[in-house]
């Protein structure tokens, strides 16, 4: 992204960190290269242009097969305005959508960062101070979580909306943050023990949610701690798991899969022979913790497991990249792993957009299929949204 991309995240005190280069091409290049593509592999299948903006899309949220919604935010060239962007996929195509000025008024800092959706409860979107777009049956509401919370991830299980993040106190630093809203009730604290941030979560049901504490993709803007950890959701309340490896309690960790209470995988990253670090990830069984590495070089860069999906059939995607200041343009990393059963596959780099550099960020299942959001770059650094799917096109 432009250096002026990083100037308006910056305004909210955590810059993202995915400054890319890459060879100039049209933006036509990535839909003729998605029509080139297998229906099965990996391919571009939108980009979202916004004049005289850099865009990125960062989460995607599935509600059915033929409903999905890619949110992200469009910044400024010549300005520090920011625009939220919303995504919407109808069975068909890809469309934005525009919610009123009136809800767009009642959200503060708008980087949109996070969004769940389901059939119950229609599409929620935060940004990473706490403003939130709700589009449910009646249209589109809005408002702020209590005190400007940092968020950073968010879920829908039955009618309640969870969303996760950090929260400032004077006498502990910063402490995991994690609150939900049932209907149009308050927004509810709950307590959570530990330092640091949430970076992701994911829930097997209401009573069964797993959230990571680490870094992700901003969580070093406002944490100092050097520790990472997984908590619990369970009985009506969080519980610290303790039987994490010391390889994985690290601000590496930024990724959590919940499938059963004996099929829970945590992304994250651990030191490597290069000083930098490496993608690892650990898998509970219900009885004991695997941890696997990642078969990548070594390198001096700190890449990490941002994201994970599963991918229908049994396996999972993953997405590691590198987020911090040791990746500038011309060094950054982006690339995705596979798992089936539990052999893990990659580094596999996907042509998504012919020339251009692209990044992949969330993910998101749809069935037997998995979309992912993110960015394609241009040489100049002009950045366009851009949303990927794996698999067949979900209808």
């Amino acid at each position: 992204m432009r250096a002026n991309v990083r100037r308006a995240i910056a305004l909210a005190s955590l810059p993202l960190a995915l400054a890319l280069s890459a060879p100039a091409a049209t933006a036509a290049t990535a839909a003729s290269a998605a029509s080139a593509a297998s229906t099965t592999g990996w391919r571009a299948v939108h980009t979202v242009t916004v004049r005289s903006s850099d865009t990125e899309l960062l989460s995607v949220a599935v509600t059915a097969p033929a409903r999905a919604w890619a949110v992200g935010s469009a910044f400024a060239r010549n300005s520090n305005a920011i625009r939220p962007v919303i995504e919407s996929w109808n069975g068909t195509a890809w469309s934005r959508v525009r919610p009123p000025a009136a809800s767009l008024s009642k959200i503060g800092q708008p980087v949109m960062v996070t969004a769940t959706a389901s059939r119950r409860v229609g599409l929620w979107a935060f940004t990473l101070f706490g403003g939130w777009l709700h589009r449910g049956g009646t249209g589109w509401t809005a408002g702020m979580v209590p005190n400007n919370r940092f968020v950073q991830a968010s879920l829908t299980v039955g009618r309640a909306v969870w969303i996760f993040g950090g929260a400032s106190v004077v006498a502990r630093g910063n402490v995991p943050y994690a609150a939900f809203r049932i209907g149009s009730g308050a927004w509810t604290r709950t307590a959570v023990p530990g330092k640091g941030v949430f970076a992701d979560a994911s829930a097997v049901s209401g009573n069964d949610i797993w959230a990571v504490i680490g870094k992700g993709l901003f969580g070093a803007g406002v944490s100092t701690s050097r520790t990472g950890g997984l908590v619990h959701w369970i009985g009506g309340r969080w519980r610290t798991v303790a039987g994490l490896p010391a390889t994985l309690r690290n601000s590496s960790l930024s990724s959590v899969l919940a499938r059963s209470e004996r099929d829970v995988w945590v992304g994250g990253a651990t030191r490597n022979s290069a000083t930098g670090t490496t993608e690892t990830v650990g898998h509970w069984n219900g009885q004991r913790w695997t941890v696997i590495r990642l078969h990548a070089p070594a390198t001096t860069k700190l890449v990490h497991v941002i994201s994970m999906a599963s991918d229908g059939a049994g396996g999972i995607w993953a997405v590691g990249a590198c987020t911090s200041a040791r990746c500038p343009a011309t060094r950054n990393v982006f690339r995705l792993w596979h798992e089936a059963r539990g052999r893990w596959t990659g580094p596999i780099r996907p042509t998504l957009a012919g020339t251009r550099k692209t990044v992949l960020i969330g993910l998101a299942t749809a069935g037997r299929s998995v979309w992912a959001a993110g960015l394609v770059v241009a040489k100049t650094g002009n950045a366009d949204g851009l949303i990927a799917l794996w698999g067949a096109t979900p209808r």
